[in-house]
């Protein structure tokens, strides 16, 4: 008999909970009315509890505490949602329009001086010394750091969808000890959620082994898939745009910086570096930066690199390489035999910057990465990757 009252207490108070829970229903949409599907959508104070918009741009999400939260509509390409909880509706669907990051590097135009060359490179290397000591003294950290975060990271294959990752927890920023030394991280995971398409999960799940080389088994036979760390990428777009790391391979090479006026308290601060191997392939590297030009503390950087290749004698696909391709290749016939002839990859990464108490500190950060392939005729392959990291403290 206790037993089932026991039963009956714990149904009435799951009851009594589920009374206190808000329900809200919502759509995602951009300017122009379209959906937009798997957009991160969560509560500021408690990003555990947040979901994905569906295909159709659709969200449900539940809060206790709504009206003294803020919700967070969060995607890659778009200006951030924050919408105070008292401001949404209960019953039928909050829409939500999101406006286009349509910022591009390409479009600040950064004109040099009417000064010799000699006198632009000492002036710049007098305002990268500025920059750089500012982000290698005032915001070094010395001391172990704490930030909320919210983190997506996506890779689609022709707009679809293959795996979906959502994590909230708490990231530890460690110091490296050293103003050249490397800073780590940890993260506590609070919430997890993984998607991966089915065919994704039965290839990996029926991978032949047998056609793999012996090098290639021997790295595999290394790989404890179990007990693989669910942070690992998260953590890798936390070091996206670090300032201290980006400016360090960079700062001393005044010949590929500029810079001008964006009004009177902020530089625009650009950098373009062009590098080829005998016409085989080519990378090109831009970096622009907005600068307090008050204190030299870097607000926002944007870092953009590009290769090209192009192979005189195609590059033929291993079988192990070939299943790989075939199991990402979703939604069609499987490619039999593939001869790389042409390949692209463009990596960006974005960091918006604010100060807390004299220090600069992330707010969001962004990575998209993009692999094309294609062999001598013209099938193609483009795989693309998509992180957004936001900090919730």
């Amino acid at each position: 008999m206790k037993r089932y009252v026991s039963i009956l207490s714990i149904l009435v108070c799951l009851t009594a909970q589920a009374d206190d829970m808000s329900y809200f229903r919502g759509k995602i949409l951009d300017r122009k009315s379209k959906a937009l599907p798997y957009a991160s959508v969560f509560f500021k104070n408690h990003p555990e509890q947040g979901t994905v918009s569906d295909e159709n741009g659709y969200f449900t999400i539940s809060s206790s505490t709504f009206s003294d939260d803020t919700l967070i509509v969060s995607m890659l390409g778009y200006e951030t949602i924050q919408q105070p909880g008292n401001d949404l509706r209960k019953s039928g669907i909050n829409t939500f329009k999101m406006k286009e990051f349509t910022f591009q590097i390409d479009e600040a135009i950064i004109k040099a001086s009417r000064n010799t060359r000699r006198q632009r490179k000492a002036e710049m290397k007098s305002l990268l010394a500025k920059i750089y000591r500012r982000a290698t003294q005032e915001d070094l950290i010395t001391q172990n750091d704490h930030f909320k975060i919210a983190s997506d990271i996506s890779v689609f294959r022709d707009s679809i969808p293959l795996t979906i990752d959502h994590l909230t927890g708490i990231l530890t920023e460690i110091p490296g000890g050293k103003v050249n030394g490397k800073d780590s991280s940890s993260i506590e995971i609070q919430s997890y959620s993984n998607y991966m398409d089915s065919s994704i999960r039965n290839g990996i799940n029926n991978f032949d082994t047998d056609r793999l080389t012996r090098k290639e088994k021997k790295i595999i036979s290394k790989t404890d898939l179990s007990n693989y760390d669910k942070t690992l990428p998260h953590k890798t777009v936390w070091r996206v745009n670090d300032v201290k790391t980006v400016l360090s391979e960079t700062y001393q090479d005044e010949r590929n910086w500029d810079k001008v006026e964006k009004d009177d308290s902020t530089l625009l601060v650009s950098y373009r570096q062009k590098r080829g191997f005998i016409g085989i392939i080519t990378m090109v590297q831009k970096l622009l930066l907005t600068v307090d030009s008050r204190n030299f503390a870097v607000k926002s950087m944007t870092d953009e690199v590009t290769v090209n290749i192009n192979l005189p004698f195609a590059y033929k696909l291993s079988p192990a390489e070939l299943e790989i391709l075939n199991f990402v290749n979703v939604n069609e016939d499987d490619i039999e035999k593939f001869k790389i002839k042409k390949g692209e990859i463009h990596l960006r990464g974005d960091a918006i910057n604010h100060e807390v108490r004299g220090r600069m500190l992330p707010s969001r950060k962004t990575m998209k990465n993009l692999l094309k392939i294609s062999d001598r005729k013209d099938n193609n392959l483009e795989i693309e990757n998509r992180c957004v990291m936001n900090f919730l403290r």
